[in-house]
């Protein structure tokens, strides 16, 4: 089960104290975060008040930093009840979902939750808008790669802005966390995959003698807020299409077409994708785009877009015009916002 099956906004809203902290229980929001998804960055390390508030063991002593119960102990900051604590911090999870939800990700900066563990909610519910890294002494590092004076009081969403503008079109969120981690990680990491790095920034990939046909564990984050997304962008452009062409003209998923604009000489093909980045949108969407215009009237011109929901960085606008140089017929990338700009001024 993903995270977001898990865990969606819904739930989140009707959860309880007892589903958000515990001891033993791997099926709290807390346990999901930290140690159920490693695999999309570790914030695993420092202590249980950075969940601002916990569950005490046994034989836990309370903090003089904190306010206690017979049973929880909590951040100053939410309250002097438990049950206050918890309301309180249940907000601040709840609004840094809907900034992370907008990429407003400014805003998540000035949460009190700890930046462990706020960036982490934030990364899982950001449909991979983030780098899943969240330890401050790398991110610093990164930052001061890429050409920022950073320190530790360097605002994260300034880093991770960075990190974004600066992902190679060819590398997937998880590939690009994997290359700069391995960078700027451990003194001992970073020695040991000087190469593996060299060969992942430049997309090189060694031969295999063989593949591997059992099964593998995979974790991911995508499927609830990418289906979101997916149906968000298609149903915002076939409103944009059919007001700029009329309902006639427009179809959906015609052939599995996401949208198709039929016109007197022209037939225009919108494949839609949910990433967050313009070069995986392409690398997913390059194959099936060209089936379905094989598949058209080939006596019209075709006009083929691929729609996503982020502008292009540098390196993917780079790759775009590759593309349009390369192929012999007119396709391009748009977000959806430069479709409503261009159909909006046309």
């Amino acid at each position: 089960m993903d995270f977001l099956d898990r865990w969606p906004i819904d739930r989140v809203k009707k959860m309880t104290l007892k589903q958000y902290v515990g001891i033993r229980d791997r099926d709290t929001f807390c346990q999901w975060v930290e140690n159920r998804t490693p695999i999309l960055g570790s914030i695993r390390g420092s202590n249980s008040s950075k969940f601002g508030i916990y569950k005490r063991g046994e034989n836990s002593k309370k903090s003089k930093r904190l306010h206690s119960d017979e049973i929880y102990s909590w951040q100053k900051y939410y309250g002097t009840s438990r049950s206050a604590a918890f309301k309180e911090i249940q907000k601040e999870i709840l609004t840094i979902i809907q900034y992370a939800k907008n990429e407003d990700f400014r805003k998540i900066d000035n949460i009190h939750l700890s930046q462990f563990f706020k960036w982490k909610i934030a990364y899982l519910y950001s449909n991979d808008r983030l780098i899943p890294i969240f330890s401050t002494r790398v991110l610093v590092k990164i930052a001061r790669h890429y050409g920022i004076n950073a320190t530790e009081q360097t605002p994260i969403s300034e880093i991770q802005q960075l990190m974004i503008d600066n992902k190679p079109a060819h590398l997937s969120v998880y590939e690009f966390k994997n290359y700069l981690f391995e960078k700027f990680g451990s003194q001992g990491a970073q020695e040991r995959n000087k190469r593996k790095r060299k060969r992942v920034l430049f997309g090189i990939k060694k031969g295999v003698k063989r593949k591997r046909i059992e099964p593998q564990l995979r974790s991911g984050s995508r499927s609830y807020i990418a289906q979101q997304t997916h149906n968000k962008i298609q149903n915002e452009l076939k409103s944009l299409l059919e007001k700029k062409y009329g309902r006639n003209a427009v179809m959906m998923e015609e052939n599995n077409v996401d949208l198709k604009v039929t016109l007197p000489s022209e037939i225009h093909l919108f494949e839609v994708k949910s990433h967050s980045y313009a070069g995986w949108c392409l690398r997913e969407a390059l194959g099936q785009i060209l089936v379905y215009s094989y598949k058209e009237d080939q006596e019209k011109k075709h006009k083929l877009f691929v729609v996503g929901d982020s502008l292009p960085n540098s390196d993917e606008r780079r790759l775009i015009g590759y593309i349009k140089a390369k192929m012999r017929m007119e396709i391009d990338y748009m977000a959806i916002d430069e479709v409503k700009r261009k159909l909006m001024s046309t």
